[in-house]
């Protein structure tokens, strides 16, 4: 497959690799979020290769292969460029497991070699989904199962509300329109039709969870770097005074238990025989 093209989703990430693992992200209710996330991933005894899609550090790759026979084949497919090379350096002395460029539109994976395959908030940066689909359906063996987690349309509906008026100030219509849709925003119902529509309905199920988490200003703002490549429109000049504004919007939004977030939570599983 080719390799993935360069965007701005790839670029940014792969600028913020060096501290993406930053001890100071897990105390966050976005690290205490994204943990519950990988707790809940279970490749069935029987898959013997498994794919982690978009594996970023690769940090959940490395504990996967900790509890797994090393008999099993694992890969990562990363497409930033950095986030890959401390994949490859945190798992370069286990034999089973290797780290490849790629992206969900181009997975350097082979026709019918991956039993399992699971992806913890990627997706919805796909630059391509229906391509991502056609990837998907040539590199699964019958049978097989995959797992999708990512974001739902209603993240963090609070924030929304109270910074989209000062984002619009400080980018214009248009460039927060460019932002806003960098990530496709699935309902439950639309996620799971999605899919449906190239694997089948009987073969696709679609859950959703809504959790509301309480943090600090701080907090919320050490995990925007998760979706800075949405604000990079921003003039430089002007970044200081946005988000001095966008820290005193979310400050209002604390009632004694912090500030609120709520995460939309997709969950696509696909089985297929």
């Amino acid at each position: 497959m080719s390799a993935p093209t360069e965007s701005r989703v790839f670029s940014t990430y792969s600028s913020q690799a060096d501290r993406y693992d930053d001890r100071a992200h897990e105390g966050t209710c976005w690290g205490a979020h994204t943990q519950w996330i990988i707790d809940s991933i279970h490749p069935p005894a029987w898959a013997r290769t498994i794919a982690d899609l978009g594996c970023g550090t690769g940090a959940q790759l490395r504990s996967l292969a900790d509890r797994t026979d090393k008999s099993i084949k694992l890969f990562g497919v990363e497409p930033a460029d950095n986030m890959r090379a401390h994949a490859i350096s945190r798992n370069a002395d286990l034999s089973n497991v290797e780290v490849r460029a790629g992206s969900f539109e181009a997975m350097p994976l082979e026709d019918r070699s991956i039993d399992y395959m699971y992806s913890i908030n990627a997706f919805h940066w796909a630059s391509d989904p229906t391509q991502g689909l056609i990837e998907m359906d040539r590199v699964m063996r019958r049978p097989g199962r995959m797992e999708h987690c990512f974001i739902g349309r209603d993240i963090g509906r609070e924030f929304i509300r109270a910074t989209s008026p000062i984002f619009m100030k400080y980018m214009g219509p248009k460039k927060l329109l460019a932002a806003a849709t960098m990530r496709f925003q699935f309902t439950r119902g639309e996620a799971e039709a999605f899919f449906a529509g190239r694997f089948g309905r009987k073969r696709v199920e679609a859950s959703e969870v809504y959790k509301v988490y309480h943090d600090s200003v701080e907090n919320h703002l050490i995990w925007w770097v998760r979706i800075e490549p949405q604000l990079l429109d921003i003039p430089e000049d002007k970044k200081e005074a946005c988000f001095t504004e966008v820290k005193r919007a979310l400050a209002k939004l604390d009632t004694g238990k912090g500030v609120p977030y709520t995460m939309h939570q997709l969950r696509v599983k696909v089985t297929l025989d």
